[in-house]
């Protein structure tokens, strides 16, 4: 979960989790750029990823990219 562009309450996240049954990690902008980006990439040729962006994703400029 993109946790730099919208910060999300602690407790919210908690409750996602509960609800879908999955950890949900938080992330920096390290994370989603340069070499942070390429884990996510190479974890994603081997199982299921999701990005989850709080608000809308295509005027986050990071994300575009």
């Amino acid at each position: 979960m993109d946790f730099y562009t919208s910060l999300v309450p602690e407790n919210e996240v908690q409750e996602l989790q509960s609800l879908i049954g999955k950890e949900v990690k938080l992330l920096r902008r390290s994370d989603l750029e340069g070499r942070g980006a390429q884990k996510i990439l190479e974890l994603a040729e081997r199982e299921a990823v999701v990005l989850l962006v709080i608000g809308d994703p295509f005027i986050a400029t990071t994300h575009i990219a």
